[in-house]
């Protein structure tokens, strides 16, 4: 998820979740996935198109390790696209207002409990327009609660009915906003210890997802990745209000559902390990790293400048575009550089402001390049 003060707010992967707030809502399934009292997942539950069709319309299990699935979006502060100089709320002083998750079984998704806590931010306001985008207004943020409040709460769950009992599990994000970039500095500001599983979030991100499906599938136009337009391509139910966390949270499992239904050996199966990719990264002395939430428009100059700001150079800089059928950038790329150090350092620009955005910087490799070569190209 990325900031609306940077991107359109026309497509949700070109928008920082703004404002919603809170409210708990308990589920009444067990965590084994054997039943689901959710109505709101059956109404509105994946529509196949006829082409692609999957292999079956039965829910497949993915074949990842975990038992569980915690489906998480937040939607935070925000201002319009106004000049710098007149925002009231940036990337980098967003706050959280909505903290919306949901524990979804492996088995047959059914969601066994769901939350969606408000959260009363300390530093900055709810504009007019994030009210307008969210329709979040201030008296439902008036008595809110804080951060930590609904971290405890999302802790407290995972503890009690998924580790205590020897289960496992991993995150699931629309974007790696939420978890690599918001809520990590957010929590910093705030003296916030954070959950280990929260310092380094073990997730699929379906927008990585979908990238990896519809490399499968060029016969899908997929405009972009918000989950509106992934939703038009997919043929698949969009949940209740957009920018409302708890919805979009019910929408990405249905999104979810409906690219493992199809199978394939490389969607939904190996999810992202931060620390694991660092040791890697370290082990392979890699010179990559990867680079994502950048404005379409981004030029070489203004990226050469961002890796300047750290004393940085890198020796290549490459794009990558939106999709297996597409040219269109994808507000992603590769940063190669000449020394492992200098790799190394460029990760600690991670969550980095560039202009209005909040940049996304993680290690990565020379295989991964590999993989997407078909999609790269050179910046402007």
């Amino acid at each position: 998820m990325s900031d609306v003060n940077e991107q359109s707010v026309a497509d949700k992967d070109l928008a920082l979740h703004a404002g919603t707030a809170a409210s708990t809502k308990p589920s009444s399934t067990s965590a084994d996935g054997s039943s689901t009292s959710n109505s709101a997942l059956s109404a509105a539950s994946a529509s196949l198109p006829a082409k692609p069709t999957p292999v079956s319309k039965a829910p497949k299990v993915p074949t990842s390790e975990y038992d569980c699935f915690i489906v998480l979006d937040f939607e935070a502060t925000c201002d319009d696209n106004k000049p710098a100089s007149e925002l009231l709320v940036t990337g980098a002083t967003s706050e959280i207002i909505e903290f919306a998750w949901l524990c979804v079984a492996k088995t047959n998704f059914a969601i066994l409990h769901e939350e969606q806590k408000f959260v009363k931010p300390v530093s900055t306001p709810l504009t007019p327009f994030c009210q307008n985008l969210t329709k979040i207004t201030p008296d439902k943020l008036e008595n809110a609660g804080t951060l930590v409040d609904a971290i405890d709460s999302l802790d407290t769950y995972i503890t009690s009915e998924i580790l205590d009992k020897g289960r496992t599990f991993c995150f699931v994000t629309h974007g790696a906003w939420d978890l690599r970039i918001q809520l990590p500095r957010e929590a910093k500001e705030k003296g916030i210890t954070l959950p280990s599983y929260l310092k380094e979030p073990i997730l699929f991100d379906l927008k990585e997802e979908a990238t990896k499906w519809i490399a499968h599938h060029s016969e899908v136009v997929l405009k972009s990745f918000s989950l509106e337009r992934m939703c038009e391509a997919f043929a698949v139910s969009q949940v209740g209000q957009m920018h409302s966390g708890i919805d979009d949270a019910k929408t990405i499992v249905n999104i979810m559902k409906y690219l493992v239904a199809f199978a394939h050996p490389d969607v939904f199966t190996q999810a992202t390990d931060p620390a694991q990719m660092l040791n890697m990264f370290k082990k392979e002395e890699s010179r990559i790293v990867r680079i994502s939430s950048l404005s379409f428009d981004i030029t070489q100059p203004e990226l050469e400048a961002f890796f300047a700001s750290k004393q940085l150079v890198p020796k290549e800089l490459v794009m990558l575009s939106g999709g297996a059928n597409s040219n269109r950038p994808s507000g992603g790329g590769f940063a190669v550089f000449e020394k492992h150090a200098d790799a190394l350092a460029a990760l600690e620009l991670n969550g980095g402001l560039l202009g209005k955005r909040t940049i996304e910087v993680i290690p990565s490799s020379k295989a991964s390049m590999e993989i997407l070569k078909g999609k790269l190209s050179s910046f402007q």
